[in-house]
């Protein structure tokens, strides 16, 4: 079975997605797309490495100062 959840993978379409929107001849409505494309597959890299265990979903809130 192919992982389809694999973050390097993923991390490595998201960069070629990122590329191609910076590409000469991209067109607006293009680049917009591949931006978006670009972003839903960062969000599914957080995804892949929060269900691998590799780090939570959610960054916790960081620790109140003290004074």
């Amino acid at each position: 079975m192919i992982d389809t959840l694999n973050a390097d993978k993923l991390r490595a379409l998201a960069a070629e997605c990122a590329a191609q929107a910076e590409a000469d001849g991209c067109s607006a409505e293009a680049r917009t797309r591949y931006l978006k494309m670009h972003e839903s597959l960062l969000a599914l890299v957080d995804n892949a490495e929060w269900l691998n265990g590799n780090r939570p979903l959610i960054d916790p809130a960081p620790a109140a100062a003290t004074g």
